[in-house]
């Protein structure tokens, strides 16, 4: 199959990477002030734990305390898995 890389959305390259690292990657039916969705990446089904994020303009905004913090996938990953070592 002939796949145009630019058909790709950013949406899809972050479930990609959450489905890779087996991190729930869920709509929270809730919107950021700008208008964006919000989804919780990690934690439980249930919404319990993991980070909080939109996304835009190809970037991940996620929550820490009343900041949205610009981070990439490195950034995401590291404070998944300190969150899950610290849970279990």
């Amino acid at each position: 199959i002939d796949t145009d890389i630019g058909d790709i959305t950013f949406f899809e390259i972050v479930e990609e990477f959450a489905q890779e690292k087996n991190f729930l990657f869920l709509p929270t039916n809730k919107i950021h002030d700008s208008g964006k969705s919000l989804f919780r990446m990690g934690g439980t089904s249930e919404g319990i734990g993991g980070l909080l994020m939109y996304l835009s303009d190809d970037v991940m905004f996620v929550k820490e305390g009343q900041n949205w913090t610009p981070m990439g996938f490195g950034e995401v990953f590291d404070k998944l898995e300190s969150s899950n070592r610290r849970r279990s």
